[in-house]
This record gives C-alpha cells, structure tokens and sequence, in this order.
C-alpha cells in the first residue's frame, strides 16, 4: 500500500526487473504522477533547485489543520526536498506501466489540488495488469489529497478500508 509520491515509487518498480518480485498487489492511494500547480515543471529541469528556492524560497511549509494533522505531517522542510519528489514522480509517469503485470487498485480524488488526477486515470488507462479505479469524491480534506485517515478524511476511513480489503481478497484468490 502506497500513499502519494509512495504511490511513484511502486509504480516505477513495478516496470522494473526484479524490483517488485514478491508483490501480489499494489493499493495506491492519491499516486503522484505530477505536482499541480504552476511552475511544478520548473522542479525537473536543470538548475531547479536554484529556481525554487528563488521562487518559493529556501523553505516551504504550510499550517497544519489540526492537531493530529501538525502531529503526524511535516508541515514545514527546505524547498530542496521537492527536487527527488518531483523526480520520482516523473520517472513513474513516463515508466512502460504496460507491463506492469502486478493486479493494482488506484484510489484518488478527481479533485486533489496536490497532484494531478488525470494522470492517475491515464496510467491506470495504461496498467499492464488488472486494476481497478477508485475514485473518491466526499473526503473532507480541502485538497482532496488525503482521502482517509483520521486527521483529514475520517469520513471516508472506514468505507475506503472496506473497499480495500474487498478487492485485496478478490485478487489473492
């Protein structure tokens, strides 16, 4: 189970030999296959670094919405930290996930404002194995990016964890 740019991750492995041998399936909640926002394609390009830290400055933060939100995030760390996620995140778009054979779920949001759904609905387009869409429209978190869990969606925790356990025994056999 993956979650954001933990979601880019498994998905490059997953086109990689030998790198996810071992793995029945993957559940990938909120992927990140691009940063939304404009200016997010400065974070690939040579001399990014240099340019955000210009741009956004050496740190980058934001305030948390509660209490379990500032306890479990890190809501603030130096904007350099962008750089290898970005970098991932484009390696899992542009991987040959048409031979991806490991059965995947992918659980988003059409509307996160963190990354970019439509890509999440092309690589599942593109999914070499057998997957399924899960597309979550009443999570409570404002970026519709954290779509379970206590601290931003608890609405959605329970229903989601039910689908999740459904379709994790539907492909185990």
């Amino acid at each position: 189970m993956a979650t954001s740019s933990g979601g880019s991750i498994v998905t490059w492995a997953a086109t990689q030999p030998g790198r996810s041998d071992g793995v029945a399936a993957l559940v990938q909640i909120s992927p990140n296959y691009g940063v939304q926002g404009s200016g997010a394609a400065i974070l690939t390009m040579p001399f990014g670094g240099l340019i955000a830290a210009l741009v956004i400055g050496k740190e980058r933060g934001f305030e948390p919405a509660n209490e379990a939100h500032a306890k479990f995030w890190t809501y603030r760390y130096p904007t350099v930290a962008l750089l290898p996620m970005a970098a991932i995140a484009e390696l899992a778009y542009e991987a040959p996930v048409e031979q991806a054979k490991i059965p995947s779920l992918f659980v988003f949001s059409d509307a996160d404002k963190v990354v970019r759904p439509e890509r999440t609905r092309e690589i599942a387009g593109r999914w070499g194995g057998p997957h399924e869409i899960v597309a979550v429209s009443d999570s409570t978190d404002p970026s519709s990016h954290v779509i379970a869990g206590d601290a931003l969606s608890p609405n959605t925790t329970d229903a989601l964890a039910q689908k999740i356990a459904e379709w994790v025994r539907s492909v185990s056999g």
